[in-house]
């Protein structure tokens, strides 16, 4: 049995069928997988595995980009080199062991956007915790948007019993219709007021993410002529390099990818 046909078995064992009036495609989201089972043709050695897998080759009926398809081919060899390449896997850890160490000695310039949002947190919960002065501005602030709301709400009562789902909605809506009253203009001021105490008081909280990236940017710049950074990049993008060509020396069709991707001419690029 080839391998588009097993997967069009088990396809059609988890298939729902679903009726749309409307005729629009339908979505499904939180599905859970209840059981599981190994295949038939995991029994098989992995030779086989691989003969079935090129028979079915090029079947798929979606028709992919060559970028798609350069994309896609290089995932999964990833996900299957390192699984079952040592020294691939190598490759890969040294990458990681990298950049780990240049996170460590250059936090400025390697960190992502994720860890420096989770530092600020951190400060956050540091502050509320310990000093007084954030807790009461933070309390305050709070306390002038929840009077905006409720100013907002008092107009129609009928959106405080309004599914959380729906409330925002009808909240906007009634501040679209009642932000030129002096009320809800006063309202307004008094948070914005304690907003900008609560900003000035602790820039270090209320940091954009581009102010994030023009940190880093303007940190790398200073470290152009620092050897030690220099060297960090150098040895990182090397073994980048070298887990790369692994892939493409593994795989005859992934180079012949890279290459037609190479040959291709780019979007707005001017060929001789």
């Amino acid at each position: 049995m080839s391998l588009r046909r097993n997967l069009l078995t088990e396809v059609m064992a988890v298939t729902l069928l679903v009726w749309t009036p409307s005729a629009r495609a339908a979505a499904f989201d939180n599905v859970q997988i209840l059981t599981a089972a190994r295949h038939q043709d995991q029994d098989q050695d992995q030779a086989t595995r691989l003969e079935t897998i090129a028979r079915a080759s090029g079947q798929h009926p979606v028709k992919k980009s060559l970028t798609d398809e350069h994309d896609i081919r290089k995932r999964n060899l990833h996900a299957l080199f390192h699984r079952t390449h040592p020294a691939y896997r190598k490759l890969v850890e040294r990458v990681d062991e990298l950049d780990a160490n240049n996170k460590q000695t250059f936090p400025g310039v390697f960190r992502s956007h994720k860890i420096f949002r989770k530092a600020i947190a951190e400060q956050r919960r540091r502050l509320h915790k310990d000093d007084p002065n954030y807790r009461t501005l933070l309390t305050a602030t709070h306390k002038a948007a929840r009077a905006i709301e409720m100013f907002l709400i008092s107009k129609q009562s009928g959106v405080a019993r309004l599914p959380a789902s729906r409330r925002p909605h009808a909240t906007e809506t009634l501040r679209q219709r009642f932000r030129d009253s002096d009320d809800y203009r006063k309202l307004v001021a008094t948070e914005t007021s304690l907003q900008g105490k609560l900003k000035t008081a602790y820039p270090q909280l209320f940091v954009t993410d581009e102010q994030i990236a023009n940190s880093r940017r303007q940190r790398r710049k200073a470290l152009q002529t620092d050897p030690g950074f220099r060297r960090a990049n150098d040895n990182r993008a090397a073994a980048w390099r070298a887990q790369q060509a692994y892939l493409f020396e593994h795989d005859k069709r992934l180079s012949q990818l890279k290459t037609q991707l190479n040959n291709t001419p780019k979007p707005g690029s001017h060929q001789p």
